[in-house]
């Protein structure tokens, strides 16, 4: 009988493993709820971050840039697509319009937008001659550009150059006059809570009113 298990010599030890095995059970459940209350919020954040990802750029370019679409995470398309009299068209001829794309990597953004305008055509203007989008994430930098095959003397306009601000995301870009005049941008989507501030109120004390005593004196007749 020596060789039997010490939590079988007792039938008071049964009892105890229970109340631990439920204990157990109740500390995993807690767990799991903790778990998903912080990871739901994570999940949303990523899949709106996601949605206001650039995943590819379409381009036309003929003479000069003549159309330029961002298309988003969401199926968003926003950008300019000119015709050949230099009015809009809307956005769902990208495909018909204009022949070129680049797909954007997951996880990277435009951080800068340089290039040169175009000078004004007999009929209208283009959007701009060349163009160049900088892309930075984790893994480095990269660059797409876009310009014509041949080169038209006296096309090329003046150079423009525009950074996205810290903490904001690229959305569009505007085009004036054969070139581009601003970035078009928003508040960046991030997947992490901004950070709050951690500093404690500062400690108010009231010192008290002073308080005065008045001495009585007492005289005593005999």
């Amino acid at each position: 009988f020596w060789l039997k298990p010490f939590w079988l010599k007792s039938s008071r030890a049964a009892p105890s493993f229970r109340v631990s095995f439920r204990a157990m059970t109740r500390l995993g459940a807690w767990a799991a709820a903790v778990v998903a209350v912080v990871i739901a919020p994570s999940a949303a954040a990523q899949a709106d971050a996601d949605a206001h990802q650039i995943v590819r750029i379409y381009a036309g370019v003929g003479g000069a840039v003549h159309g330029l679409v961002f298309e988003f995470g969401d199926g968003e398309l926003r950008g300019s697509i000119e015709d050949e009299a230099g009015g809009p068209l809307p956005l769902s001829t990208v495909s018909d319009r204009l022949q070129e794309s680049r797909i954007v990597d997951p996880g990277e953004f435009i951080i800068r937008v340089s290039g040169n305008g175009t000078r004004a055509y007999p009929t209208h203007w283009f959007l701009c001659n060349e163009i160049t989008f900088y892309l930075q994430s984790g893994r480095g930098g990269r660059e797409i550009s876009f310009s014509p095959e041949v080169a038209l003397g006296g096309w090329k306009g003046l150079p423009f150059d525009f950074s996205v601000e810290s903490g904001l995301s690229f959305r569009d870009l505007e085009f004036s006059g054969g070139t581009v005049v601003r970035i078009i941008d928003e508040k960046k989507v991030t997947t992490t809570p901004e950070p709050t501030s951690m500093t404690p109120a500062p400690l108010t004390t009231t010192t008290p009113a002073p308080t005065t005593t008045t001495a009585t004196t007492t005289s005593i007749t005999t």
